[in-house]
């Protein structure tokens, strides 16, 4: 499952990019409690996955490639502003490397984070079926999509689940596995003396056979 670089990591499963044929739907807040209950025992399950992750700055548009592992996700710059790394940029990130590697500090606090973001993801993907409300918005590649927007009767327990909880947007469900292939969002939030205004998508592709073969992109904007 994953997550993610400045947000939380939400699994999907696709075969070869689209989605199984479609059944009958069921409603459509059964159905995300559902595929909830189907990703919260994968993300216990532990999967490893790999990211393509892009990342918008003022300054860069930048894709690194990310590969999970039972140590931590490995990350390495592979475009910047659409074009391969600088021989610099490329020095720098395999320095980077280099040191986790040579160093059971950083292991060790590599690990720690990853961690605690793979609790995270768990947090939030166990927020969607109460969070918000979901409507059909019709079917693509095999796929229900669903928009979803804010629950105004949920009341968030900590500052975590409240920024999460001013989400909205569209996911894609695989209608034959029930999981989740697609989500596109937008988090909105006042802060009080910060405005928060994220968009971001998560796209996943997974092979039957090999579960760490398993590929994504996600975008972030800052």
């Amino acid at each position: 499952m994953r997550v993610l670089t400045g947000f939380v990591g939400i699994l999907a499963l696709a075969q070869s990019g689209f989605c199984a044929q479609p059944q009958q739907p069921i409603p459509a807040g059964q159905l995300v409690r559902e595929v909830v209950f189907n990703e919260l025992n994968d993300h216990q399950g532990h999967g490893y996955w790999r990211y393509w992750v892009e990342h918008h700055t003022p300054k860069e548009t930048r894709i690194d490639e990310q590969v999970e592992t039972a140590q931590g996700p490995v990350t390495r710059l592979t475009l910047s502003n659409g074009l391969p790394p600088s021989p610099q940029a490329e020095a720098e990130d395999q320095a980077r490397l280099q040191r986790l590697l040579n160093s059971p500090d950083e292991q060790a606090k590599h690990l720690h984070e990853y961690e605690e973001n793979e609790n995270r993801i768990g947090r939030i993907l166990a927020l969607l079926p109460d969070a918000f409300l979901y409507d059909y918005d019709g079917e693509e590649n095999g796929c229900h999509r669903l928009r979803f927007r804010p629950n105004a009767d949920y009341p968030p327990h900590s500052i975590e689940a409240r920024i999460f909880h001013s989400m909205s947007g569209t996911l894609w469900i695989d209608a034959r596995y029930k999981h989740l292939s697609r989500l596109e969002g937008r988090i909105q939030e006042n802060l009080g003396n910060y405005i928060l205004d994220s968009r971001f998508c998560y796209a996943f592709n997974e092979s039957e056979n090999e579960r760490w073969q398993n590929s994504g992109q996600m975008k972030t904007e800052t």
